[in-house]
């Protein structure tokens, strides 16, 4: 029955479904708002980014190279005084 009472084993593949959904579909999803301008603070549609479920641990010294739009250099190197990696502006 499709709208009635839930056998144990539809439950448990409810809840499959849902746990999938959580984390191998919706923690993937990146909400934007399409009306802020390209160079809106705010706007981090273009951003690249990787999401995991789990912990990544690193050091600033495993950082290689950043990328970031020239307007920032002054926030990064304030926030991250000790970083001596490659600093590369994207405008």
């Amino acid at each position: 029955m499709m709208f009635g009472k839930l056998t144990p084993k539809m439950a448990a593949n409810l809840e499959k479904l849902v746990g999938f959904m959580d984390l191998g579909l919706l923690s993937h999803v990146k909400f934007f708002d399409h009306t802020l301008p390209d160079d809106d603070d705010e706007n981090f549609y273009m951003e690249r980014e990787w999401r995991t479920t789990q912990d990544v641990e690193f050091d600033l010294v495993d950082i290689q190279r950043i990328i970031i739009p020239t307007r920032f250099s002054e926030r990064l190197r304030n926030a991250f005084k000790d970083y001596d990696g490659e600093i590369l502006f994207a405008d």
